[in-house]
């Protein structure tokens, strides 16, 4: 998704990403600023020290408002709840701005239910002793809802891929989950 962003009179165009509220509890990206369970609160986002840099130069971003104006012309303010130092190259994740995910349906309410919108990637964390292949029997069900709501574009399967396979693979994906980003940095 993109958004335009705006601090005082700075306007961008900023690519931004809805995860859920533990997505810090499943990633280990460092937080240089701020407070790491940010996205528990359905306000608060956390920002890219490069973001950081480019909407507050050297002033402190923590507790300090951004405001989003979304493609379907919906507008709304976000606090900064925190700072992530820059991604290692080798992550597969490369966004800018996370946003709770508990946001999308206020923002984006007619397309609640509508599984005609490709997904990129949802990340499960599976339970100890646990591997793909047990969870892998249930996701006929959500083909069927796909193929229900858009006939044009059919799922033939769900493929769940580990996050080590993703990040020495995801050169060979066709998704925007790497942001056209090589694993290695390339």
């Amino acid at each position: 998704r993109s958004a335009s962003v705006k601090r005082g009179v700075n306007v961008f165009e900023e690519t931004i990403t809805f995860v859920d509220e533990d997505f810090m509890d499943i990633f280990s990206f460092a937080i240089s600023k701020g407070n790491r369970d940010a996205l528990k609160s359905r306000n608060q986002i956390i920002i890219s020290d490069e973001m950081a840099t480019k909407y507050f130069e050297y002033n402190e971003p923590v507790g300090q408002e951004l405001s989003f104006k979304f493609t379907n012309g919906k507008i709304q303010r976000f606090v900064v709840g925190a700072v992530m130092e820059k991604q290692p190259y080798n992550s597969s994740l490369k966004s800018q701005i996370y946003i709770p995910f508990d946001n999308f349906e206020s923002i984006y309410l007619e397309e609640k239910y509508n599984w005609s919108h490709r997904t990129d990637a949802t990340f499960v964390q599976l339970k100890a002793g646990k591997n793909l292949s047990d969870i892998s029997g249930s996701f006929s069900k959500y083909i069927d809802l796909q193929l229900g709501s858009n006939a044009d574009w059919k799922m033939e399967k769900i493929n769940p891929i580990g996050l080590y396979d993703m990040s020495t693979e995801s050169h060979k994906m066709l998704s925007s989950v790497r942001l056209g980003w090589h694993p290695a940095g390339r």
